[in-house]
């Protein structure tokens, strides 16, 4: 499946998932090299909580990882119908059916 090519930042071109990936790794490398600051803007979905004695929150992903950040972080927060939800724990427990367990 071809997707429509888009400017994903000026001079740089985006033409599907995987170059996008390629392209993002590039820049992080390229930041990490020069010891640049950089505004990284990360999509996240799963269930949040606060975390305890701290200004932080907590948010526990589909696959069971748990990240921490501060409310200030935050751009945006959009509910998940539960549809969405529910093919989202599929995909990860596929992926993960994959990998073995020491």
């Amino acid at each position: 499946m071809a997707l429509k090519r888009t400017e994903s930042a000026p001079g740089r071109a985006a033409s599907g998932t995987d170059d996008s990936a390629r392209g993002i790794n590039a820049r992080l490398a390229e930041a990490a090299a020069r010891g640049e600051t950089l505004e990284v803007i990360l999509v996240l979905r799963g269930k949040v909580r606060v975390a305890r004695g701290s200004d932080r929150w907590r948010i526990r992903e589909a696959g069971g990882r748990v990240l921490t950040f501060r409310a200030t972080t935050v751009v945006a927060a959009t509910p998940v119908s539960s549809a969405r939800a529910e093919s989202a724990r599929a995909e990860t427990s596929s992926r993960l059916a994959g990998r073995a367990r020491v």
